[in-house]
């Protein structure tokens, strides 16, 4: 289990870090959380990820999928956690990609007042991951 977790940890990072020294970071941050969120806040996390240090990302806990009622993945802005469903378990890919998700709605809510329109977290794992 500890080398899934490191792979996943390996991944979620360098995904992030090279979609935080890509050209069109602020072009995918406007289109996946629209144009009047905080930028210095978005600048802040973007200089963080570019040295390496994800230190402010949330936990990660995986749960019983009762809990999540049939989705793979929640971000609890209240307890700042990302859940993750225990059916995930084993599939690094998919809780690579469910985490960078759930991490996309970490971020909404650090730079956003108010929630984004539509799904911001599917939005903002589709334009790191270049899907």
């Amino acid at each position: 289990m500890k080398l899934v977790r490191e792979k996943v940890f390996s991944i979620i990072t360098d995904n992030l870090q090279a979609f935080s020294l890509s050209d069109k970071f602020w072009q995918s941050m406007d289109g996946a959380f629209g144009t009047s969120y905080n930028s210095t806040i978005a600048e802040l996390l973007r200089g963080k990820w570019q040295k390496g240090d994800f230190s402010d990302l949330p936990p990660i806990e995986m749960v019983d999928s009762a809990v999540l009622r049939g989705g793979q993945g929640a971000y609890s802005q209240q307890e700042n956690r990302i859940y993750l469903s225990g059916d995930l378990i084993g599939n690094v890919e998919a809780i690579s990609r469910v985490s960078i998700e759930e991490i996309g709605h970490y971020i909404d809510a650090q730079i956003n007042q108010v929630d984004s329109p539509g799904d911001e977290g599917a939005l903002f794992a589709a334009l790191v991951q270049d899907e």
